[in-house]
């Protein structure tokens, strides 16, 4: 029945973008219109969304999951709980903040933004940048309980093939990304926001770039806050005629 829902969802949002000349997109900045291309002609496939935020509104992955595909979405946000389980009741919710294999806690301090609630983060550093840069304050510190990425991989994704994985946790996509690749977990595409870097500086500054490039990714597309990174491994799984015009 839940299929059939999304079925109809994704028919009523192509009717509407045709009937208005629009592009079916339900992400910040396009980033579902590149990856749907990456994907097409895959019916079902398996996603970890961290920082998953907002069900629809700036995902990355609610197209996906009207195609049918599913996977695990993971995010402390007060109150996504209940709405993920309303609207995306066939994904695996977990309100829980991703941390690091090195960190031993149960519970963090998550600050969180009111009116920025896609600003929250366990990040000091991102809170220093959100106050300097924007004169953003957290309007409460709530403690969360945590998932490494060690317990995300065990108990959750286990022999299961990632397609996508999506991460936008406001501060530490280093260090997790990081513990993924020493996880032997190889996704066939990466969607990771990299804030403050424009397109030619990726290369020469981020330390996401250079951990993926060791890890044979590539770096394929930008858009104003996310880089798409794809394993050399899994172009020739992809079933999409758009590949085939990528030189490389």
């Amino acid at each position: 029945m839940n299929n059939f829902f999304s079925y109809i969802a994704l028919k009523f949002y192509r009717f509407v973008n045709k009937l208005l000349g629009t592009k079916l997109s339900f992400s910040a900045d396009g980033e579902d219109v590149i990856l749907k291309k990456f994907f097409s002609g895959l019916e079902s496939g398996f996603y970890v969304d961290l920082g998953a935020h907002n069900y629809i509104d700036g995902s990355n992955t609610y197209y996906l999951y009207l195609r049918g595909w599913r996977g695990i979405c993971v995010d402390p946000l007060p109150g996504l709980k209940n709405k993920f389980k309303k609207k995306r009741p066939e994904d695996i919710f977990l309100d829980n903040a991703i941390v690091s294999n090195s960190f031993n806690k149960q519970d963090i301090d998550f600050y969180f933004f009111k009116d920025f609630p896609d600003n929250s983060t366990v990040s000091k550093n991102r809170i220093a940048d959100l106050t300097d840069n924007f004169a953003r304050t957290s309007s409460n510190v709530m403690q969360v309980k945590t998932i490494s990425v060690s317990s995300l991989v065990k108990n959750y994704i286990g022999s299961k093939e990632v397609n996508l994985l999506n991460i936008d946790i406001e501060g530490d996509e280093l260090n997790i990304l990081s513990d993924f690749m020493k996880e032997k977990v190889f996704p066939w595409i990466i969607c990771v926001e990299e804030i403050g870097m424009y397109a030619d500086s990726i290369i020469t500054k981020s330390p996401i770039y250079r951990i993926l490039i060791e890890n044979s990714y590539l770096l394929m597309q930008r858009t104003f806050l996310s880089s798409i990174y794809v394993h050399s491994s899994s172009l020739k799984k992809f079933q999409t005629p758009y590949t085939k015009e990528i030189i490389f």
